[in-house]
C-alpha cells in the first residue's frame, strides 16, 4: 500500500499555480508601408525581447506568434532572441477565419493607404462595426473577435501546463488590427475610441495581460493597456467571440 501510494504523490500535476503573461503588440517601426523593419526598430525589438525576459526570468523563453506579414514575422525573430521557443503564424492577429496572409496585408494596405492620417483611416474602420468594407476584407467585430479567440486559447491551454510553469508570450500583430479588440475589451462606444485612448497603438505598444491560473477551476487574467489596468474573465473574452 505504501509503495501505490507513493507512485500517486509523484505524479505530476497540471494546471496549478501557472502564470503566464500574454504581450499584444504591433510590430517594432517599419521602413515603408510595404517593407520590413528599419534599423531603429530592429534594435527596438531586441531590447523589447530583453525587456521582456528581464521583467519575467523565471520563464523558460518567449513563445511569439504573428500575423505573418513581413514586419510582423522580422519583430518575432528579433524579439525571441536566442530563446528555445519558435515563433508561429496566427492569421487572427492579421484576420480572421480562412483569409490568407495576402488578404490580410491588403486590409492593413487600405488603412496605410488612406488619403487621411492613419488615426483617421483606423476610427473609419472601427465606426463600420459588423459592416464589412467588401467581401474578401474583415469587419472590426471579426478583427476583434479573432483576436479575443488567440487569447482565450492561450488562457484555456494554461489549464494543460506543467505545475508551477511560467511562460512568456508574445502576439505580433499590427495598427489596424489590435485597435479593434481594444474597443470591445476596454467596453467603449465605438465612435470617437481612438480619440479617448489618445491615439493608435504605437511600434511595440499593445496590451499586456497577465494569467495567473491557481488551479484548473480558478485562474485570474489582468488586463493592461496605457491607464487602464482591470481584471477580465473568459467569459469577456468569449462574449466578444459570440456577439
Amino acid at each position: 500500500m505504501e509503495k501505490i501510494e507513493g507512485q500517486f504523490e509523484s505524479r505530476e500535476k497540471y494546471g496549478e499555480n501557472i502564470e503566464m503573461i500574454i504581450d499584444l503588440i504591433r510590430h517594432a517601426e517599419k521602413s515603408d508601408l510595404e517593407g520590413g523593419l528599419t534599423e531603429k526598430g530592429k534594435e527596438e525589438a531586441k531590447k523589447y525581447g530583453e525587456k521582456i525576459r528581464t521583467e519575467f526570468p523565471e520563464s523558460a523563453g518567449v513563445k511569439v506568434y504573428h500575423s505573418g506579414v513581413k514586419r510582423a514575422e522580422e519583430t518575432g525573430k528579433l524579439l525571441k532572441g536566442e530563446s528555445k521557443f519558435i515563433e508561429r503564424q496566427r492569421e487572427p492577429l492579421t484576420l480572421i477565419g480562412k483569409l490568407s496572409k495576402e488578404q490580410g496585408e491588403k486590409l492593413i494596405a487600405l488603412v496605410n493607404k488612406q488619403t487621411c492620417d492613419e488615426t483617421e483611416a483606423i476610427q473609419a474602420l472601427i465606426d463600420t462595426g459588423d459592416k464589412k468594407l467588401d467581401k474578401e476584407t474583415a469587419s472590426s467585430k471579426e478583427l476583434s473577435r479573432g483576436i479575443a479567440e488567440q487569447i482565450l486559447t492561450l488562457v484555456k491551454m494554461t489549464g494543460k501546463f506543467k505545475e508551477n510553469s511560467k511562460v512568456n508570450v508574445a502576439l505580433i500583430s499590427h495598427s489596424g488590427v489590435i485597435e479593434h479588440f481594444l474597443v470591445d475589451i476596454l467596453k467603449k462606444p465605438r465612435e470617437n475610441f481612438l480619440k479617448e485612448i489618445k491615439g493608435a497603438v504605437d511600434f511595440l505598444e499593445g496590451a499586456h495581460i497577465t494569467v495567473q491560473r491557481q488551479d484548473k477551476e480558478t485562474v485570474k487574467i489582468l488586463f493592461q493597456f496605457r491607464d487602464y489596468e482591470f481584471e477580465i474573465n473568459e467569459q469577456d473574452l468569449e462574449k466578444i467571440i459570440n456577439e
